[in-house]
């Protein structure tokens, strides 16, 4: 038997897209993030504890949170946050809802597959209340990114 288990995660993070009409303003989101866990019951009944789940993600959300996420070839304000000691995430993609998410995955896989039980994790991630991004992975499959808004 096959089961999910997700918990919900929040932070504020600021970022633009400078290739985009609207989003290459400098700008910020409160974010919201479902963390979802697929895999067998083990002996305790549970495929991973939410203690265990906060432990894992805790310390990608504090790296994030009051941040601003920056591919460092938007070269003039990477230099800026870095020159200016500002919290800064740097990371190798454009900072949309659905690299956010598919690079949350990455950064999770190892530890959760490193249990044998657990076959399955994927990540929302919310920029407004209305749209999000999910990427998901399956021990031993491809990455798989999906993406909806209303």
């Amino acid at each position: 038997m096959s089961v999910k288990v997700s918990k919900e995660f929040r932070w504020e993070m600021g970022h633009r897209l400078p290739y985009h009409d609207t989003c290459r303003n400098l700008h910020g989101h409160s974010y919201r993030m479902v963390v979802e866990v697929e895999g067998a019951v083990d002996d305790t009944g549970m495929i991973l504890d939410f203690g265990e789940l906060s432990t894992l993600v805790k310390p990608i959300v504090e790296r994030l949170d009051h941040s601003f996420m920056v591919d460092p070839s938007d070269e003039s304000l990477s230099r800026f946050l870095c020159e200016n000691g500002l919290k800064t995430t740097l990371v190798p993609f454009y900072s949309t809802a659905e690299n956010i998410a598919d690079w949350i995955v990455g950064q999770l896989e190892v530890s959760l597959f490193a249990r044998e039980h657990i076959t399955g994790v994927s990540v929302s991630v919310f920029e407004t209340v209305h749209s999000c991004a999910s990427a998901s992975r399956r021990k031993g499959v491809e990455p798989k990114l999906s993406c909806k808004a209303e």
